[in-house]
């Protein structure tokens, strides 16, 4: 007899599924693999003595499923499932959800999960996928066989179990409702989330993170320990981090000793860490912090033999599906208290996954960046946005199937709401069709990964000149270069703009500067007073000047030329004297002209 392959599924009953690794079976398996599921609540294993459990399975044709599960270690929760052939009928994205039954008719449904049933080679065309509800047909029998029993042996006390037996055989018909329940994407989440991240659980969480937290007892987090640090005592003890892990914080690996894993054995600093973390009961020990932000492919290899997700701290905002392995974070105490709002805005407007990121000995010395903690926690929540630990927001905005290298042509990764993204080739061009005209600010994740697209738009499409033109987007391996390009008609100039932070930025100008503007006739009168405003952006303005003109620097004609920078710091004014080489300057400070400075010799 063929021992069934076993694959592991960690189910959470608060909302949360953890799946080890991509399940892939073959199609039309019979009796050779098993679930083997471990039910949590709240990380807690969830009992299950005296009680019994289903699961249903949605295959891509949409035909259903109807399974018993064994009940292995009630103590534990402990249950599994042996996959039936009709289970595994249908190639493609399959799911299953759990469903306890209690005692006094509960039922409890656990969040669903996806995995592949892979095509074979052989021909089974003469197994039909069809529905399947043998869990049902037991349940039934049961039933039945019970009224049979009580005809025959107990005709006396059917009135006492009348009702039972009602309750009983009601509580199977429904199960038939419920499996219309079971949709191909249960985990879509159409909101942004945002998560927080504290980096190496230092002594100064205690002043900077630890007040923050009683006040604001909602407010769930993650800390990134490294293990060493821990252990050498100065800064938060074992004991204070398992008691925010009690509070509902999350933790998680920052690797053994925050040494430059570069250097050092990259596997030993991976794997010591998660034992470590498992010995001492830190459930989060499958994400990783890398110490310094950054990773190259081979060192990403191996966080994926130990890790589930792995964070940078590219300051960019996550786009579902995410890269496993380099998941994106950004620093709120580099920017200003403005600039994280307009992140939370963006974030509302892409459904986008924030990772904020901080460092409580940085923080402690910035003043600045500490009092806009409460504020911008206060912004989130008035935006409606969610605020996650990093593990359960990556229930919702994570991956449910994740293989390869993210930024390789072989690779599969597919989102919590189901968008897929398949590795294509990196010299892809693609030119849009008439369908695609007038959409100038489509967000980046409308372009395939990794290639060249051109559009041509319309004067209606054209939000930016209103004159129509030729758009060109750029989306490469690395999401902090992607860029796009723009030509109106009938003009001679070209402009770029970058996808930042989840929204595109403005356009700016890159062709060659206007050559310069000589005004025949000469300025007179007030004209050396007109604003910056006046004069075309990234143009130099020549015009002469006679005797009578106003605020010049001597009172005395000459050759005034203005230079108008696309940024007005940069903008200023020369005035060279007639009939002298004295020459003079002047800026513009933002609002007026500043008094004219003498920069000549003479």
């Amino acid at each position: 007899m063929i021992k069934p392959i076993e694959h592991p599924v960690t189910m959470d009953l608060s909302n949360r599924i953890y799946n080890n690794k991509a399940i892939i079976i073959k199609k039309n398996d019979t009796n050779s693999h098993k679930f083997m599921l471990s039910i949590l609540d709240n990380s807690v294993p969830y009992p299950l003595t005296g009680y019994s459990a289903k699961i249903y399975i949605e295959k891509r044709d949409s035909s259903k499923v109807f399974l018993s599960c064994m009940i292995d270690d009630a103590l534990n929760g402990k249950i599994s499932s042996l996959l039936t052939t009709q289970s595994l009928t249908c190639a493609g994205l399959t799911t299953a959800e759990v469903t306890i039954y209690g005692t006094a008719g509960e039922i409890l449904t656990g969040m669903s999960f996806n995995f592949i049933v892979s095509d074979v080679v052989r021909d089974d065309a003469a197994i039909e996928s069809t529905n399947d509800f043998s869990a049902l047909t037991e349940a039934i029998v049961k039933v039945d066989g019970w009224d049979a029993q009580f005809d025959s042996k107990y005709a006396g006390l059917e009135a006492q179990y009348a009702t039972d037996l009602t309750l009983v055989k009601t509580q199977q018909a429904a199960n038939v409702t419920q499996l219309n329940r079971v949709s191909n994407n249960p985990n879509s989440y159409s909101n942004g989330i945002i998560s927080f991240i504290d980096d190496d659980a230092r002594a100064t969480f205690r002043t900077v993170w630890t007040p923050f937290l009683s006040a604001n007892p909602n407010f769930k987090m993650g800390i990134a320990v490294v293990e060493d640090w821990v252990v050498a005592g100065a800064d938060l003890t074992l004991a204070e981090i398992k008691a925010f892990q009690t509070q509902g914080h999350e933790i998680y690996s920052h690797t053994k000793s925050h040494d430059n894993i570069t250097t050092l054995n990259i596997d030993e600093q991976f794997r010591l860490s998660q034992i470590w973390m498992q010995e001492n009961g830190l459930l989060c020990n499958d994400i990783l912090v890398y110490p310094g932000g950054s990773a190259d492919i081979p060192t990403k290899n191996v966080a994926r033999k130990y890790y589930k997700y792995a964070l940078n701290t590219v300051a960019l905002q996550n786009i579902v599906p995410v890269d496993n392995w380099y998941v994106n974070r950004i620093f709120f105490e580099n920017n200003t208290l403005a600039q994280n709002k307009a992140l939370v805005d963006a974030c509302l407007l892409n459904n986008t996954w924030i990772v904020f990121g901080s460092h409580s000995h940085t923080l402690i010395n910035n003043p600045t960046a500490m009092a806009q903690m409460q504020p911008l926690i206060d912004y989130i929540t008035s935006k409606g946005i969610a605020i996650m630990p990093f593990k359960q927001a990556s229930e919702l905005k994570g991956n449910s199937i994740a293989i390869g290298e993210f930024t390789s042509e072989n690779s599969i990764f597919v989102g919590m709401n189901g968008v897929p993204r398949v590795g294509v080739s990196p010299s892809k061009v693609k030119c849009l069709t008439d369908s695609d005209y007038n959409n100038m600010d489509a967000p980046i994740t409308d372009y395939p990964f990794k290639s060249i697209t051109t559009k041509s738009l319309s004067t209606y499409g054209d939000i930016f000149k209103g004159l129509g033109g030729i758009m060109t987007v750029y989306l490469m391996g690395d999401a902090s270069y992607n860029y796009a390009t723009f030509v109106p008609n009938n003009l001679n100039e070209i402009y770029t703009r970058q996808w930042r932070s989840g929204a595109w930025t403005t356009w700016t100008k890159i062709s060659p500067t206007t050559p310069p503007i000589a005004v025949t006739g000469g300025a007179t009168g007030g004209f050396l007073s007109n604003p910056i405003s006046n004069f075309p952006i990234s143009t130099v303005y020549v015009c002469s000047c006679d005797n009578g003109t106003t605020n010049t620097p001597t009172g005395f004609g000459g050759v005034y030329t203005v230079y108008r920078m696309p940024d007005d710091t940069y903008s200023y004014s020369s005035y060279k004297v007639y009939n002298s080489d004295s020459m003079y300057h002047r800026r513009w400070n933002g609002t007026t002209w500043t008094a004219w400075v003498k920069v000549s010799a003479v």
